[in-house]
Parts: structure tokens; sequence; C-alpha cells
């Protein structure tokens, strides 16, 4: 089994909700339509970056990688009134979301550009990372970083918000601990890149007590999966944004849900 940051802070949130997900491999809902915007200026800055940034290729290329997104993945659109989710409503959504693709992409270009980011030849988009757990072989850490700077030895991940409320450090701690492991130097430094935000090059304060702290929970994860013992979270407000409400959890039966508004906003559709 592969634990990554996701994984990780689904298995501290709520570890019942990844036994459905990874180990019983439900489907559920489809994905969250607050991620596209996100997922898609990713696919395009890295497919940017191997096309040696040039100049307004991304807008050039936006709507073509925002349709093949969407036609990739089932997505789950915004209710836009508490009417039933209509074929108006989705056709509103997306387009909002278009327009915010277009929006961003030439704000995030200008930042790569600005800090020298985009076409620096030490900074390799995407790096992946994978490594075995000590006793544990059947286990690995794994994920993805946006960019690594190998000559100054930085961990750099791409967030399309306005707010600092998004970015979380467990993410970077979790690629700094695995690069660590992978080539046996140390991190240096922790950085989100946020075009949308005032200060658009966020950096963190780092300490490798953070990543040995991070290690010591990406191995308690581990035991609980070997152990079996998966629980749901015990907090209700979780349940409101999971995707297994149902007969599938045990807890969800006896939690008091106002039925009426608990699909509210999120509702799973297909056109």
């Amino acid at each position: 089994m592969r634990i990554g940051p996701h994984i990780l802070s689904q298995i501290e949130r709520c570890s019942w909700q990844y036994k459905l997900d990874w180990i019983d491999h439900l489907t559920g809902m489809p994905n969250n339509r607050n991620f596209v915007v996100g997922s898609v200026c990713d696919q395009l800055v890295v497919s940017w970056f191997k096309r040696g940034c040039e100049r307004g290729w991304m807008q050039k290329h936006a709507e073509k990688c925002f349709e093949y997104y969407l036609e990739k993945n089932p997505v789950q659109w915004m209710a836009i009134s508490k009417a039933t989710l209509s074929k108006e409503n989705v056709r509103t959504d997306r387009e909002l979301l278009r327009q915010r693709v277009f929006e961003y992409v030439p704000k995030i270009e200008q930042v790569f550009l600005r800090y020298e980011i985009a076409g620096n030849k030490n900074i390799q988009p995407q790096r992946y990372g994978l490594t075995p757990f000590p006793n544990y072989p059947q286990h690995e850490m794994a994920g993805t970083a946006d960019f690594f700077d190998h000559e100054k030895r930085v961990v750099l991940e791409l967030k399309v918000t306005k707010s600092a409320e998004w970015l979380d450090k467990d993410q970077l701690l979790f690629y700094a601990a695995l690069f660590t492991a992978l080539d046996k130097a140390r991190v240096n430094r922790l950085a989100f890149i946020a075009p949308l935000m005032q200060h658009p090059i966020v950096e963190l304060p780092f300490d490798y007590a953070d990543v040995r702290s991070l290690l010591k929970r990406c191995l308690g994860a581990v035991q609980l999966i070997e152990s079996g013992q998966f629980k749901p979270a015990g907090k209700t407000r979780i349940c409101y944004g999971c995707k297994f409400r149902g007969p599938e959890c045990p807890a969800w039966a006896v939690r008091a849900v106002d039925t009426s508004t608990q699909h509210y906003g999120m509702r799973p559709v297909k056109y």
C-alpha cells in the first residue's frame, strides 16, 4: 500500500473512509469541482515546462486541457440554487470554472517568469518519489511534488488559491522526507508558489524535527492499516464532505442529519 500526503490526511481524519476508498475500493461520488481549476493549471504548467516555457503557450492550450480533464474525470457539479441540479446549472458551473482557468493562467506565467522559475534547468517539474517503510516493505511512501530545485534543494508546490488557509505544510514536509530518503541529501527549504496571493512565493519555516514527527505519523498510519482497526471519525461535521454517506458507514445511520439539506450544494450528476 502506498502512503501519500492525501492518504495520510484521510487516515487521520477518518480511517473508515480510507478503508472504503482504498481497501474496499468503493466508487463513491465523482471528483469535487473545487479541484478542477487547480488540477488543470498543474497539468498546463508541467506541459509548459516540457515545451521550454514558451510565452503564451498555456493560454493557447488552456481550453484543450480543460476539456480533456473533464472528459477523463467525472465531476461533482455545484447546484447554483436550492432547486434540483439541472443541465443549466452544470453549464453555468462549467463556464465559471473555465473562466477561472483563463483568468489564472496569465498570472501563473507572470510569476514563474518574474521569479526565474520558468526556464531554470535546475528546477525539475513533477518530481516523483517512492521509498519503502523500514520493517514494512509491503508499504511505501509515495508522492509527486510539482517542482524540485536540485541546486538549492528546495521543494516547490504550485497552489492556485487566494488564501494562505489552503497552504498545507504537511504536504511539503512529506516531500522533504521522501526526497531526503531517496537522495541521501538534506532538503534545505520548502516553499509554495501561489500566483494569486499578494506575495506569490510563500516560504515556510523548516526544521527536520517536523520531518521526523511526520515520519512517526506515517508509521502510525501503516501500523493502523496492518492492524485493520478502522474506525469512523469522531466528529460529525466530517461526514458532510464524505463521499461514502450511506449504508457503507456504520456511523452514518446513527448520526442526526437533516436529510433535506445534506446533499444541497454538491450532487453527483451525469449529462
